[in-house]
């Protein structure tokens, strides 16, 4: 894939979008690999052609409809190459993608309940123990995919 694009796709991305990636990108590239991308998409893309996952457009529409970012996968639609698609193309993890699909429909009211079926079981000292960046002072969900994309989820 030529490097404009992808400078084209990074310019779109804000820095959630970028740990959003990351983070999907989890089972294909290690923890380690992804601790150092920053907020710029560039050093995602690099560790992506390192393992050979942008050969072909496959992967990163994958991605990008799974963030449901259309605009940038038409893009990928006006680079001068057709799409291509093969049975060697890598694919995104269905747990991944569930993971993903999960946060982005988890509301506070939804977290709320989560908490008091938690307390009931747990008790709120032990959960502030065990995850303390899901229960802020302010008692709504504070976690974040960037977080997320570092831990061992």
């Amino acid at each position: 894939m030529d490097r404009l694009t992808l400078s084209h796709i990074d310019e779109g991305l804000g820095s959630s979008e970028v740990a959003e990636l990351c983070f999907l990108c989890r089972d294909v590239v290690t923890r380690r690999r992804l601790e150092n991308v920053s907020t710029d998409a560039k050093d995602l893309f690099l560790r992506l052609e390192e393992k050979g996952l942008l050969r072909n457009d496959a992967f990163l529409r994958q991605l990008l409809d799974t963030i449901h970012r259309a605009d940038l996968l038409r893009v990928l639609e006006t680079d001068s190459r057709p799409p291509e698609e093969t049975d060697a193309s890598p694919v995104l993890s269905d747990y991944r993608k569930t993971l993903y699909s999960i946060y982005n429909d988890f509301t506070t009211e939804n977290f709320e309940k989560l908490k008091f079926l938690l307390t009931n079981k747990l008790g709120r000292r032990q959960m502030e123990l065990l995850c303390p960046t899901l229960f802020g002072s302010a008692g709504c969900c504070v976690c974040s995919f960037h977080n997320m994309c570092v831990t061992n989820i």
